[in-house]
């Protein structure tokens, strides 16, 4: 019988399939780099005519106008940046909510999964490349930074006196590098993320499709060993 509201692919599915395979296959299969590259190369553009602006502004040598072009042209390239790695933490909020429900399965048919306990703090610990001099993995950095992109206003000016989920990712940002007075710190979040220029904004995508092929990969393994698959 066909399920209401399924895409025509997952309409029919035949009693023999393995629910566990399928989802796992869906779950490595739903990483969506061809859209995260487009989105990232149009940031990636305005920020490359963001940097065209300020070489023609320094042609002119007038220092005044070109305090204020240098103000208002970065203020925009964090913002693209900021714009970016919200992207990046939307699919990373996709991607956790795929591994809880296939623990949520699992526990169903008494199967207790290990890989990671499906809560989004440890599935972004799960990464094992660690931004370097600090404990926090690039994936935790990426959240970090978005989060302080979208939550800095709220924020004292005084970043020791936060409160609640502020503290934990004032934490991260400024093992990375951040502080309180910069306004480049997006942009020392893709330096601590190994990104040299403000335009390899699909370097991100990388970050997130290794990350990704590692979880998948070890929940995988962890399924089979439960002759799950």
């Amino acid at each position: 019988m066909a399920a209401a509201g399924l895409h025509p692919k997952w309409k029919e599915i035949p009693v023999s399939l393995n629910i566990y395979e399928l989802q796992i296959d869906y779950i490595h299969r739903d990483f969506q780099r061809d859209a995260m590259d487009s989105v990232f190369k149009i940031f990636a553009g305005a920020i490359d005519e963001a940097h065209r602006r300020l070489e023609e502004v320094a042609a002119f040598k007038h220092e005044e106008w070109l305090e204020q072009a240098w103000s208002k042209e970065c203020d925009l390239i964090e913002s693209l940046i900021g714009c970016a790695l919200v992207t990046c933490q939307a699919y990373i909020a996709r991607f956790v909510s795929n591994l809880q429900l296939l623990h949520k399965r699992a526990n169903k048919g008494k199967h207790k999964l290990t890989t990671t306990d499906g809560r989004k703090d440890t599935v972004m610990k799960s990464c094992r490349h660690l931004v370097a001099g600090t404990s926090n993995t690039q994936v935790q950095v990426i959240n970090a930074f978005a989060n302080y992109f979208k939550h800095r206003d709220e924020w004292p000016r005084e970043w020791a006196k936060a409160t609640g989920q502020a503290v934990g990712t004032i934490g991260i940002i400024q093992a990375a590098g951040a502080n309180e007075t910069a306004t480049d710190n997006l942009q020392t979040c893709l330096r601590a993320l190994g990104i040299s220029n403000n335009k390899d904004l699909p370097r991100l995508a990388d970050l997130l499709a290794q990350w990704h092929s590692e979880v998948c990969t070890a929940y995988t393994k962890e399924l089979q060993g439960l002759g799950l698959i």
